[in-house]
């Protein structure tokens, strides 16, 4: 379903100062329950900021940031006033990283209070001096690094309908490319530093999860025991990063950072996407879809394996939610 997401547009860095399944697998359990008897609404105690994108048909149409606290859409940028479409990472309450139209790589700087109102100042208008898209590919999304130095860009190629894909580092002072991994994408950062990506190939042999090390070499170290023989998507990891969870299939998955206890949490008729973990380890949020994504937030209680699902109609103005879906990667922060 990568595909769903990626369209020919490129990234911008921002700066927000806001408060703001199924398929085989060797050696895997399969504890999952069905997704039904769900609970309507969030969770009591549930809190953070989820950002996510909105999607139609034809284009992103906008960033949103959920105060979970509250229930409440706390940060609203939409295409029509800055410019801005698609795929937000957040890193943390002052830092999103999404993609915009404007075609460059670029870091904006901006002051929002976090008091449930959208900011009133215009962002900076696209910039000149700084990296066009067209010299590094079709972006989907980018992640920073710990140290906000570098920046881990998924990246496609189009050729005659057969997509590459390709994780870029790129320097984020610099805007100079570090190192570039062919056939691997869903670039996620860990704490120290290294890269966690997924294979990604055109054939079914290439799989696995992989990591990086420090200096971003040619050596991969493949860390999931050789338990996964097909594509997996937007991988999580948990708090405590011992343990990740990502889509197979479809469906919610789950294993350690070392490649043991690999448990499928999650199965329906639906298909689902971008898993992401709250802060406190507590709840696993995803997006689901059947022929398209649907208006909702899932969320999964990892004590309990409870489920809820958060109608999001209600949150969004009626003129921007006609026609529109949430779409990810989601990025939950405190």
């Amino acid at each position: 379903m990568k595909q769903l997401q990626f369209f020919s547009i490129c990234f911008s860095v921002l700066l927000i100062l806001v408060s703001c399944g199924g398929g085989s697998s060797g050696g895997r359990n399969d504890s999952s329950n069905t997704d039904t008897d769900k609970q309507t609404g969030l969770p009591q105690n549930i809190n953070g900021l989820l950002t996510f994108g909105l999607y139609n048909s034809s284009s992103y149409v906008g960033l949103f940031v959920l105060d979970l606290k509250n229930g409440r859409i706390v940060e609203n940028r939409l295409a029509a006033t800055d410019s801005v479409h698609m795929n937000p990472s957040a890193f943390d309450r002052n830092t999103i990283v999404y993609v915009s139209s404007c075609g460059y790589l670029s870091t904006f700087l901006k002051t929002v209070s976090f008091n449930g109102l959208v900011a009133k100042s215009p962002l900076t208008p696209c910039p000149t001096n700084v990296l066009s898209s067209s010299k590094i590919g079709n972006i989907s999304y980018g992640t920073l690094s710990p140290d906000k130095t570098k920046i881990a860009i998924q990246i496609y190629h189009d050729q005659a309908g057969d997509y590459t894909y390709y994780t870029s580092i790129y320097n984020v002072k610099t805007k100079k490319i570090i190192k570039q991994y062919k056939y691997y994408a869903d670039p996620v950062w860990l704490s120290n530093g290294k890269l966690l990506l997924t294979a990604s190939g055109t054939t079914t042999s290439n799989v696995g999860i992989y990591q990086t090390d420090i200096n971003f070499s040619d050596n991969l170290l493949r860390i999931d025991n050789d338990q996964i023989n097909q594509h997996i998507g937007t991988p999580s990891i948990s708090p405590t990063k011992d343990r990740m969870v990502f889509t197979m299939s479809g469906q919610i998955w789950a294993m350690d950072m070392d490649g043991n206890n690999l448990i499928r949490l999650v199965t329906d008729n639906r298909s689902f996407v971008s898993p992401t973990w709250s802060p406190d380890g507590k709840y696993i949020a995803y997006l689901s879809y059947t022929s398209w994504y649907l208006q909702e937030i899932n969320f999964y209680e990892v004590a309990t394996g409870k489920k809820y699902l958060l109608n999001i109609k209600s949150l969004i103005p009626q003129n921007n939610i006609n026609g529109n879906r949430p779409s990810g990667p989601l990025s939950w922060v405190k």
